[in-house]
This record gives C-alpha cells, sequence and structure tokens, in this order.
C-alpha cells in the first residue's frame, strides 16, 4: 500500500503474523505475493482469488489501497482459504471500522496509520489461530453451562439480560452502547447482539486481549 519511494522496510508491512518472524523474510515473503497477485490478475477479475505454488497457496483479497493475504498448504481447498480470508475481513471491520476511514485519517503519517493497524489487527490472531481447531467455521458458541438438574435454570439468563437493559438504558451510554454482552469465565451468560458479533467478542475475551492487566 505504501507508494512513497522514501518508505522504510519497516514502514511497508502494516500487519504480519506471526510477528515473530525476521522483517526480511517478512519482506521478501510480501514481494513474492505482491509479484503473483499482480500477475495472477492479468487472468482473471474475481475480488477474491488464490493463487498455488509448489508447497503453499496464498489467498488474496484486495480492498481499496489494501491487500490482504493469507498462505496455506497446497493440501488445503481453495473453499477453505478463501472462507477463512473473508473470516478475517469481517473481524477486522468488526474490530477496526473502515479501513478506508483509519487510511483517510492516518495518510499524513504512514507510522500513525501502521501502528493503528498493527494494534486493531492484533484481535485477529485468536480467529486465525482457531482455524487449525475449525478449519471451515467458528468452534461452537461458549455458553455457560449449567450444572445438570438445576432447579431454576432460567434465572441466570434473565437476571443477566436485566443487567444488560439497564446499561443499554442509561442516558448516558445510549449513543456509544449498541448492545452489550455479559461473559463468565470465558462463557457467553447473555447477549443483546446477533451471534457472529457475540463470537468476534467471546473469541479476544478467550485470549485474554480486552483484559491485559486483569491476570
Amino acid at each position: 500500500m505504501v507508494q512513497n519511494e522514501s518508505a522504510t522496510e519497516e514502514e511497508i508491512v502494516l500487519f504480519f503474523y506471526p510477528e515473530t518472524i525476521a522483517l526480511s523474510i517478512k519482506i521478501e515473503t510480501i514481494n513474492v505475493a505482491s509479484t503473483l497477485i499482480y500477475f495472477s490478475q492479468s487472468f482473471t477479475s474475481a475480488s477474491v482469488s488464490v493463487v498455488e505454488l509448489h508447497q503453499v497457496k496464498l489467498a488474496y483479497k484486495e480492498v481499496g489501497e489494501f491487500i490482504l493475504v493469507i498462505s496455506g498448504s497446497v493440501k488445503d481447498s481453495n473453499q477453505a482459504l478463501v472462507h477463512h480470508i473473508e473470516l478475517i475481513w469481517e473481524c477486522l471491520q468488526f474490530y477496526c471500522g473502515s479501513l478506508e476511514r483509519i487510511l483517510q485519517k492516518s495518510k499524513k503519517d504512514r507510522v500513525l496509520l501502521q501502528n493503528k493497524i498493527k494494534k486493531k489487527a492484533k484481535y485477529l490472531i485468536p480467529l486465525v489461530n482457531s482455524f487449525h481447531k475449525s478449519p471451515m467455521k467458528f468452534s461452537p458458541m461458549p455458553y455457560v453451562e449449567l450444572a445438570p438438574g438445576y432447579s431454576n435454570l432460567s434465572s441466570h439468563f434473565v437476571m443477566a439480560w436485566q443487567l444488560l437493559n439497564l446499561i443499554s438504558l442509561n442516558e448516558s451510554l445510549t449513543d456509544v452502547i449498541y448492545g452489550s454482552c455479559l461473559v463468565y469465565k470465558g462463557s457467553v451468560v447473555c447477549t443483546q447482539l446477533d451471534v457472529a458479533s457475540t463470537r468476534w467478542i467471546a473469541n479476544i475475551v478467550e485470549a485474554g486481549m480486552l483484559f491485559p492487566y486483569s491476570n
């Protein structure tokens, strides 16, 4: 995305996972991926494509001036890789909002743009890790399970729902809260959000990324 020739190697990479990989390998990987993507575009007009090499497959998705790329084994199906990159894109929009909006706010400062993207993109890590356990979808929603034979199972849900309603009806918060989700020990007790949004939240709560100082 960086078109200024004065950009350093550190500024070229907006986000790369795993982060522990050496910068030189990141740059080499990005250069190879970019070359293959632009070359493959001569043969297809699809918005999402898969490029297959000898040992690796690359799935990519262009969004405005951004290009998202994920790699997989040649054993992975094209359908799985396309599904994964669409999930990553949906997740990034949920945590980050519009990438174009961030670009407009940061376009005069590449380092600021990079830092904003990296900060938000870290929330994608639990999602990427979940692909190994569940290659085509999220793992089941982690709802709270109460002990068998408990006589009043619905009372916990009702109390949780009332609590979330009190939060959503707070006049000082109505402009900034669109829905709430109550999580206890990594499990969803009650949610006012749709299933996908609740999963995004439960995913990063489980990874401990929302409350880094609470451990």
